[in-house]
């Protein structure tokens, strides 16, 4: 739910489907009776965008919550990934395997076609010094002509799929990936921690992630020569939880599933490009 005029109260719904579909409901209305999908109708409801793979014709479910961040020229970036892991089945790989993706998908108040034709891409490679690290592409988004958003494809291991409820600070957005072991009697995989723009989904300005791991998040925590956007993390099924700790620094916890699938737990500091001074808590004072 989105509270697009700050009165507290949700205006907006977005949530997609397992046909790829995503869909904005307005529930802006004083009264349920007025509250109807965005587009179309309410007997012929229209999604604002359909999500599909490369080959534009392919949907691709989604399973988990879409996440939003003002875009700075106006409207709203919608922030969502695509995967499905919910039945036995959904741990074996079919051929050819499913391609999920990311998406960032810019609403200023129309639909958007259908496919990629409108959307920048961004890459996502595997870093030439460490297997374990990943590097994004940073291709630049014009939003002032055609260009309603962004999206990423993952394809470097097979079935990778986005099925954890991302998160976004700032204009950081945090999510991990989760690609199964190709066996129904299986719950183990591979899971990758990435960080990205919200507003491109290209690489940050910084690097998000401590791969050093000395404590601190600055140029020693480049990889190749710049900034890096994934790590290979132990394989969760959960999404990042994000926390301050006492140096005012950020925290990412993600569940594990350890070897076995008894579970356990990662964590990560990282620099969600929060301002050093914000506000961290607050008090509402009310008058009587």
């Amino acid at each position: 739910m989105l509270d697009v005029n700050g009165d507290l109260i949700a205006d907006v719904i977005y949530a997609g489907d397992l046909l790829g579909n995503v869909w904005k409901i307005d529930i802006s209305g004083n009264t349920a009776g007025s509250w109807d999908f965005a587009f179309g109708s309410a007997t012929n409801p229209q999604p604002f965008y359909t999500a599909v793979e490369p080959d534009n014709v392919t949907p691709q479910p989604i399973t988990t919550q879409p996440r939003f961040v003002a875009h700075p020229d106006g409207g709203t970036m919608i922030l969502v990934g695509t995967g499905k892991y919910l039945e036995a089945s959904d741990n074996i790989l079919p051929t050819p395997v499913f391609v999920n993706s990311f998406y960032g998908l810019r609403d200023t108040g129309s639909q958007i076609a259908s496919g990629r034709s409108n959307l920048v891409e961004q890459t996502v490679s595997t870093s030439t010094s460490d297997p374990s690290v990943r590097i994004v592409s940073q291709n630049p988004v014009n939003y002032s002509g055609t260009v309603q958003g962004w999206h990423m494809d993952f394809t470097i291991l097979n079935g990778e799929m986005i099925i954890a409820n991302p998160t976004v600070l700032f204009t950081t957005l945090v999510f991990v990936t989760f690609a199964p072991i190709n066996s129904p009697c299986s719950q183990n995989g591979t899971s990758f921690l990435m960080g990205l723009d919200a507003i491109s989904g290209g690489r940050t300005q910084g690097s998000v992630f401590d791969f050093d791991g000395d404590g601190t998040i600055d140029t020693n925590d480049y990889v190749d020569g710049g900034v890096a956007s994934g790590k290979e993390i132990d394989a969760t099924i959960g999404g990042p939880g994000i926390a301050i700790n006492q140096q005012g620094g950020d925290v990412i916890y993600t569940g594990s599933l350890v070897g076995d699938g008894s579970g356990g737990a990662n964590k990560e500091d990282a620099d969600s490009g929060r301002p050093g001074n914000a506000r961290t808590s607050w008090r509402i004072i009310e008058e009587y």
